[in-house]
């Protein structure tokens, strides 16, 4: 990776971070007291490029006009042998989630596609529709391969998901930067954590949580296995002993609040490359801008959305993923 070309990119991104929403403005915006009030705050903010307020699909416009530049912002920003790529792959396998189900149920629907990764997602659709995947990488064109005929649609996640964590820890053997392979080694954690705790309070049993398993992360299939009689009480007391103590005595530990275990995940996951986000030689501001973006986008959509359905806000607040800025 040049150095020169990392530093300046780093300085562009300590920049561009003072443009992040803060806990201030995320307090104004909580007491906004319409979907208008809150868009108006939002352009105040700086998003959006001329998007017309009396647009009645405006809030949806603005965030995904958001999501697409700081999508393409990052691509700017990708170094080779950085492994900062892999942070674009949950698109393009989202994508392939998508129209392989569009595919089988004939219903396209083009909001469920995410702005294009790695790979215009027009390629994806085009790929999977004419039978024809030899443009796809191999990872994707193994994971289609793999679907029976009638797969349904968690048959479908499952696979795409193997896929994309394959693909992403074959290109990390290559990837300089260990806190890049320590981002997906602990996303792939926090999935699993999340699956089992899932599986075993509907009942439905180990062989079901196996299935969709997910390779690579520090905790191996026994480490699960172990506790596949248990209660999720002693599942949780036994995760106070690793990385994710948050997540025990957060979310499990007394209770099991799923909603606030997808919250307390984001903030473990933005702390990977937060606690290196000073660091010039490091690819950390570059993904921690790009992930406090997501995250940010993530807090709008969701108070904007508890102000249209009349949502308690107090209430909301102690639910919201923690601001990079």
């Amino acid at each position: 990776m040049p150095e020169a070309g990392l530093i300046y990119s780093n300085a562009r991104i300590k920049s561009m971070e003072r443009n992040l929403v803060g806990s201030a403005q995320l307090s104004r915006l909580l007491d906004a007291d319409s979907v208008g009030d809150a868009f108006k705050l939002l352009v105040e903010f700086g998003y959006g490029n001329g998007i017309s307020i009396d647009d009645k699909n405006a809030f949806e416009n603005l965030i995904a006009y958001e999501r697409t530049q700081a999508t393409e912002f990052f691509k700017e920003n990708v170094f080779k042998s950085s492994g900062l790529e892999n942070l674009l792959k949950r698109e393009d396998y989202h994508n392939l989630k998508a129209a392989i189900k569009a595919f089988r149920t004939g219903q396209e629907n083009p909001e469920a596609f995410y702005p294009s990764g790695n790979i215009d997602k027009n390629v994806i659709v085009q790929a999977v529709l004419s039978g024809d995947c030899s443009a796809l990488p191999v990872h994707m064109r193994n994971a289609i391969q793999s679907l029976d005929p009638s797969a349904g649609p968690r048959q479908i996640d499952v696979a795409v998901d193997k896929a994309l964590y394959s693909d992403v820890f074959a290109s990390l053997k290559k990837c300089n930067q260990k806190i890049v392979k320590e981002y997906f080694v602990k996303q792939v954690d926090l999935k699993n954590i999340s699956a089992f705790v899932r599986v075993n309070l509907l009942g439905l049993g180990f062989a079901f949580f196996n299935e969709g398993f997910i390779e690579g992360g520090s905790l191996d299939i026994g480490f699960y296995e172990s506790f596949a009689s248990s209660d999720v009480e002693l599942f949780a007391d036994k995760l106070r002993t690793t990385d994710y103590k948050d997540i025990a005595e957060k979310c499990l530990i007394g209770k099991k609040d799923l909603v606030l275990f997808e919250k307390v995940a984001d903030d473990i996951l933005l702390d990977v490359f937060r606690k290196e986000r000073n660091d010039m030689f490091s690819v950390a501001p570059i993904a921690g801008y790009y992930l406090a973006k997501c995250t940010e986008l993530k807090v709008v959509n969701t108070v904007v959305s508890a102000i249209k359905n009349g949502i308690d806000k107090k209430l909301l607040a102690k639910r919201l993923r923690e601001l990079y800025a």
